[in-house]
């Protein structure tokens, strides 16, 4: 009915990753693991949401729906290991979230907002909102066993969103440290080209597809883009549901049939199957770069991930970015400016069409 972790947590990888359609009770599992392990060997969680909005969404009645699957669920179960559970969580103690300044300071020592996740008197983690990720502390954080990003792909995408790569890298560090973490990266299928999955190398996974990214020092990344045929019984259960059917009814169901937002128009996008082309130059504006490929016959311009490690033709449109590697040429901007009003400038993705606007001085929401 719900997601199975158990072939995915399998591979033991530091980092985990689940793309999905919503509601399969991917983060629902995570979460309660994450409180049984508190309760059995004092490892905390840390679990991330983009901003303190969330975070007081969540927060709100102590905790009330961060909490109330979770005992729903032990309620529900008859196993002597569920009742263990929730007779230490919900009747010996009081488990809740306190909201607003936590025991957590920032780098100037002020107190961070966030939400204090309290099993009794004793801090069993922290809800803390991705957008704040410059002010925390290194020390802060001990005992920190699991760390939850939650809902990391948005529905919309704006210039901050490019930063999030950044900004989870910073967590990460911060929280993290060198100790020995476990970290699940969870998201709704809403687009495969997110630039945090095109950092990742996950971006182009198949409908299915596990995937393992290693580095140096072994495995380090898996990835799951989970198949909704292979839950049928959840499938038939949201489709016949209230919710499903008026999703449905108001053309708002595309999560649901995994249809992703946020797609350029097909006029815009290179072909699948491109033309022949090479390296003609890399844009950059100090945080981002993009590849441009100019087509064998010279008629298009192509704008792909800048995946090179080439250090020449690297060039920048403002004087700031200049480095002894990227130079200011601003002749570029006017020729591919001329060239994306003809439409002859085509994009690999939504994520690649946004920071092409952004490094040309354009509005990125239109």
């Amino acid at each position: 009915m719900f997601y199975n972790w158990r072939k995915i947590c399998g591979y033991n990888a530091p980092v985990t990753v689940v793309i999905s359609r919503r509601g399969l009770g991917k983060t629902f599992e995570r979460v309660k693991d994450a409180l049984q392990d508190f309760v059995e060997n004092k490892g905390r969680l840390v679990y991330i949401v983009e901003t303190l909005e969330d975070v007081k969404t969540l927060s709100q009645n102590k905790g009330e729906r961060f909490f109330s699957a979770i005992k729903e669920y032990y309620e529900n179960s008859r196993s002597n290991r569920s009742k263990r559970f929730y007779k230490k969580l919900f009747e010996d103690e009081q488990s809740e979230i306190e909201e607003g300044e936590t025991d957590l300071t920032d780098t100037k020592g002020n107190k961070i907002s966030g939400g204090t996740i309290k099993i009794g008197k004793d801090t069993a983690g922290y809800l803390i909102a991705l957008n704040a990720y410059g002010n925390l502390k290194r020390n802060n954080f001990v005992n920190i066993k699991n760390i939850i990003i939650d809902e990391f792909i948005p529905e919309e995408i704006d210039i901050r969103h490019l930063q999030i790569a950044r900004k989870v890298a910073s967590v990460i560090q911060t929280v993290a440290r060198r100790q020995n973490v476990k970290i699940y990266m969870l998201g709704n299928a809403i687009r495969m080209n997110d630039i945090l999955l095109v950092r990742l190398g996950l971006d182009n996974m198949k409908l299915g597809e596990i995937r393992k990214i290693s580095d140096e020092h072994g495995l380090l990344i898996v990835g799951h883009y989970v198949n909704p045929d292979e839950y049928p019984e959840f499938e038939a259960e949201a489709d016949k549901s209230i919710a499903g059917r008026l999703a449905k009814a108001l053309g708002e169901d595309n999560l649901d049939r995994n249809e992703f937002k946020g797609e350029i128009p097909k006029g815009l996008k290179i072909p699948e199957k491109p033309k022949a082309s090479h390296l003609c130059v890399c844009l950059h504006d100090g945080e981002d770069s993009v590849r441009i490929n100019i087509t064998k016959d010279g008629k298009q311009f192509y704008v792909l991930s800048d995946y090179g490690k080439n250090t020449n033709n690297r060039v920048c449109f403002d004087k700031r970015f200049e480095t002894p590697v990227v130079i200011f040429n601003d002749a570029w901007r006017e020729l591919l400016l001329t060239k994306y009003k003809r439409g002859d400038v085509l994009f690999e993705s939504s994520v690649q069409h946004m920071v092409f606007r952004k490094i040309m001085k354009l509005d990125i929401n239109s």
